[in-house]
């Protein structure tokens, strides 16, 4: 899978948002990060089994998740929050091109 280089800057750093929210915010000392692909999309979803988070219905102070947002609108993709009971799935879309496989 080949990646160009504006899109795999904004992939990590929605990665490493995800992440840094979970050390922030989940008062917990684990999180799963799972990769997968297949000709249209590139999903990665990071999970904590920390803290309860009631995912915003508008995005207004919550910045970290706002650029998120907007880095994988930049690509055709988007990222949804999911509470758990025990912590949260972030989950972050990018629409592939044809190139890119």
């Amino acid at each position: 899978l080949l990646i160009e280089h504006e899109k795999l800057h904004d992939i990590s750093q929605v990665v490493r948002e995800a992440l840094m929210n979970v050390v922030k915010h989940g008062r917990t000392t684990q999180a799963e990060v799972e990769i997968y692909h297949d000709q249209q999309w590139l999903t990665i979803a990071i999970i904590d089994h920390g803290r309860h988070f009631a995912p915003p219905t508008k995005l207004t102070n919550h910045f970290g998740l706002k650029n998120m947002n907007e880095r994988a609108a930049k690509h055709g993709g988007q990222v949804t929050v999911e509470s758990l009971n025990n912590g949260v799935k972030v989950v972050a879309r990018f629409k592939l091109e044809e190139e890119t496989l």
